[in-house]
């Protein structure tokens, strides 16, 4: 799928060859900032004008919309689910775009649309600063301050605050099961489990401008908009065009 800038979005079947021309999608008032598929193929959740979008995939389109002006982080898991923490005028939340995992129709608004995800109905404490990103690790909400300390949100809405890679943090990727944060000097750690604990560090000769963790969890890819990449995976690191990684720390 590819969402552009004036909103169009496009998706192509994985089945199919990608020389076939692609099926359009809902089309949203503004730039696609980012785009997510939810709920077994039913529903594209975006990021667009300054809201979050749910709409569904199959003509005639159909969306329903929250705020987004605030920082927010989108959790999407195995089952198509789709949350998301946010930061609002009210203080903080955690509620749900999409939770269609037990309905088999596509209905609008997505099955819980807008409502608390489950363990955080009441509202979340503030973070002791503000966050720089927010983001999941499995169903647990998670912000990263700007001097580079970890808050995990429990199931009551409490916090509980960690050191973290001690640092301001440059760049995050995060996926269902671990988030991967790099400082401005290019230092990387890789967190998983609830706990948040560190499952392999390395060093970059630059913070990168983009990474992602494989699906199998092996490896971390980073790139630099420069031609140069590097993959780091458990206890070894590899480089390519020029080399990013310097080595792995365990």
């Amino acid at each position: 799928m590819i969402g552009y800038a004036d909103g169009a979005t496009a998706l192509w079947n994985i089945n199919q060859l990608m020389t076939q021309a692609p099926q359009s999608g809902p089309k949203f008032p503004a730039a696609v900032d980012r785009v997510w598929i939810a709920g077994k193929n039913r529903y594209l959740v975006a990021e667009s004008g300054g809201k979050l979008w749910v709409a569904t995939i199959a003509a005639p389109h159909r969306a329903v919309a929250i705020p987004a002006d605030g920082k927010f982080g989108v959790l999407v898991n195995a089952f198509g689910a789709v949350g998301a923490v946010q930061q609002t005028s009210d203080g903080y939340c955690a509620r749900w775009l999409v939770d269609a995992v037990f309905d088999p129709k596509t209905v609008m608004p997505p099955q819980q649309f807008g409502k608390p995800v489950s363990g955080y109905v009441k509202p979340l404490d503030a973070p002791p600063a503000a966050p720089q990103f927010l983001t999941w690790l499995q169903d647990t909400p998670v912000a990263l301050l700007a001097d580079g300390r970890l808050v995990r949100w429990n199931n009551n809405g409490t916090l509980t605050v960690s050191k973290g890679i001690g640092s301001p943090v440059s760049t995050l990727w995060a996926d269902e099961w671990s988030f991967a944060i790099v400082d401005r000097t290019g230092f990387v750690q890789v967190r998983s489990e609830g706990t948040l604990g560190v499952s392999r560090q390395g060093q970059l000769s630059a913070a990168p401008a983009r990474m992602r963790i494989t699906p199998d969890g092996v490896w971390l890819l980073a790139a630099d908009g420069r031609g140069r990449g590097g993959a780091l995976g458990h206890a070894r690191a590899s480089a390519t065009a020029g080399g990013l990684f310097g080595h792995a720390r365990d």
